[in-house]
């Protein structure tokens, strides 16, 4: 049971004073949730960590480590599958206690200054922070793979435009396969570095200038996009096939038409370097050979701006891994107007039939019956366009909405939790076989119906079908992993530890200011000899202790602190 403690909670769990008409109560301190809930937070920093050793995350991820392993990929599956989800049901809890305990009008005030402030402030500062070390690193490793002998494969040759490199390498193996991390073939790799000279040698050698790419685009996708003129000029001149279509259903004639925010979106994705008037006159210089050689180009599409527009409100990092804090603002105003709407026909006295029913569905162990089929209706339209385990990323400034209601699913359980009063302390009792049925059957066949690693899909199942397995296996992982963790923790850390109290009030900060530095030190240990598992706890461990340093001298007991979790003061010494 947890032990009662002082009113005080840490970053988005906190019920401190806040202005309110009637004065605060003494209530306890959830000491397991609120640890699980840092856990959640902190573990985003390892998960971080571990993306530059996804060989998979090649020019999308902004460093690539020299030790790479697929392993990690599923590694980074197990973590991503239920981390926001179980983030986003103890937050929903913890939001669900502050209005009971202190009404609606100090619970909006509390997330504003909890969340609305730090993600204002965090987007006019960590973020740019976020996009500098992100360029920074992309520089760099570009810098050092031109420096080196870094071309040991066709892809990396054409990259670099080394065609003495590429002569080298010609005879080992066929010029238009996919490389295995990326899925490009060397022509697209020449295009997308805007290498002309690459791309001819490649296409005299023999190169098919419509290769396809793993997402089914071709080089021509990439230099119409990019208005990179001198490398459309001899694919259109070897017959590029600009009908044809990549998986997003776009040929290179609407690559060329796209607009700007467009084209910054998908440069952004690479780690492409793009400026405006450099797109706009290449793609001006294409149009004109088009219209030379007399191919027939797109008529001009009057709603192409608002198109763009609404991809890059839905798409464009704007938040980067702040998306959370923004989404809980969308999640804590649908809050209020259900805790407006619930108070508004509240009768007082004994619980309504209706509230005994809702009661008993969250607490009951069929709950499971429920839980899996709503949460997969928005699950089913994610992992479409890129096969992913776990929910799809959403970080641009208009949410995407399945992704929105998958987390707004785990948000709702956690405040219907907290209003079931699980005294008995009966949810995640059942972990002992919660967390090996998660990360042993859901976690390996969930991975399998999406990426098809071992060939057992193919054997038990029709194609049309192993995306909603997929789906299923993935959300169950989630609400088990939810449930189990939940459980081991009540067992385990239910009692107050002033070392997990200083990690969970550290934790918000923490995770806010990790990713730039997590990004730069990498920059530094990506092209260091040693095992990925050392250079992964290397940068997770130093990273967190800096910023640990940095929460207690410059944090803890400043405006910022107060800002993050409420003031705190110095213990006397006696």
């Amino acid at each position: 049971m947890a032990t009662v403690a002082e009113p005080e909670q840490n970053a988005l769990a906190s019920t401190e004073n806040v202005p309110d008409a009637s004065p605060p109560t003494s209530a306890p301190r959830w000491h397991d949730l609120d640890a699980l809930r840092a856990g959640a937070m902190l573990l985003g920093i390892v998960l971080h960590a571990m993306l530059a050793h996804v060989p998979t995350l090649r020019g999308i991820w902004p460093v690539t480590d020299a030790a790479t392993s697929s392993s990690y990929e599923f590694f980074v599956a197990a973590i991503h599958g239920f981390r926001m989800p179980l983030f986003f049901m103890l937050s929903g809890f913890f939001t669900a206690m502050l209005w009971r305990r202190r009404g609606l009008k100090s619970l909006l005030w509390h997330r504003c200054k909890r969340i609305l402030f730090p993600l204002m402030i965090g987007t006019v500062t960590v973020v740019p922070l976020v996009w500098a070390a992100s360029i920074f690193s992309v520089s760099r490793q570009a810098s050092q793979s031109s420096q080196s002998a870094g071309a040991e494969t066709i892809w990396a040759a054409a990259a670099a435009g080394d065609i003495q490199q590429l002569e080298l390498l010609t005879a080992e193996g066929d010029l238009n396969a996919q490389e295995p991390a990326t899925g490009a073939t060397a022509l697209t790799m020449a295009a997308i570095s805007d290498k002309p000279e690459a791309v001819r040698w490649l296409l005299d050698q023999g190169a098919d200038v419509n290769a396809r790419n793993r997402d089914g685009a071709t080089a021509a996708h990439v230099a119409f996009l990019f208005g990179y003129d001198k490398v459309a000029q001899p694919l259109i001149e070897a017959g590029a096939d600009l009908t044809l279509r990549d998986g997003n259903g776009s040929t290179p004639l609407d690559a060329l038409g796209a607009d700007w925010p467009t084209t910054q979106f998908i440069a952004s994705m690479l780690t492409i370097e793009v400026e405006e008037s450099e797109v706009a006159g290449g793609k001006k210089q294409i149009s004109e050979f088009l219209a030379d050689t007399n191919i027939e180009q797109p008529a001009p599409d009057p709603g192409a701006a608002i198109k763009g527009l609404v991809v890059a409100l839905f798409y464009f990092p704007f938040f980067h891994h702040l998306w959370f804090l923004w989404f809980l603002i969308w999640l804590v105003s649908g809050f209020a107007i259900y805790a407006w709407i619930s108070s508004a026909i509240a009768t007082g006295g004994e619980p309504s039939k209706l509230r005994r029913l809702v009661n008993r569905a969250v607490m009951s162990p069929l709950r499971y019956l429920w839980l899996i089929p709503v949460t997969m209706v928005p699950a089913l339209a994610m992992g479409l366009q890129v096969p992913n385990f776990g929910p799809d990323t959403s970080s641009g400034l208009l949410p995407l909405p399945q992704v929105l209601l998958y987390y707004a699913v785990f948000f709702g359980f956690g405040a219907l939790y907290y209003d079931a009063n699980d005294s008995q302390q009966r949810l995640g009792r059942g972990w002992p076989v919660a967390l090996p049925v998660a990360l042993l059957v859901a976690l390996p066949l969930g991975y399998e119906f999406i990426f098809g690693t071992m060939g057992i899909r193919e054997a038990i199942l029709p194609e049309s079908l192993y995306h909603v397995t997929a789906v299923l296996f993935q959300v169950l992982y989630a609400w088990l992993m939810t449930f189990g963790l939940i459980g081991i923790f009540r067992r385990f850390f239910s009692s107050e530890n002033k070392t997990i109290r200083y990690l969970s009030d550290s934790a918000y900060w923490l995770y806010l200011i990790h990713l730039p530095l997590v990004i730069f030190v990498q920059a530094f240990t990506a092209p260091l000899p040693g095992p990925a598992w050392f250079k992964l706890l290397a940068v997770s461990l130093g990273v967190s202790l800096v910023l640990l340093v940095s929460y207690q001298l410059l944090v803890r007991y400043t405006f910022i602190g107060t800002l993050l979790n409420g003031k705190k003061t110095r213990q006397a010494i006696a």
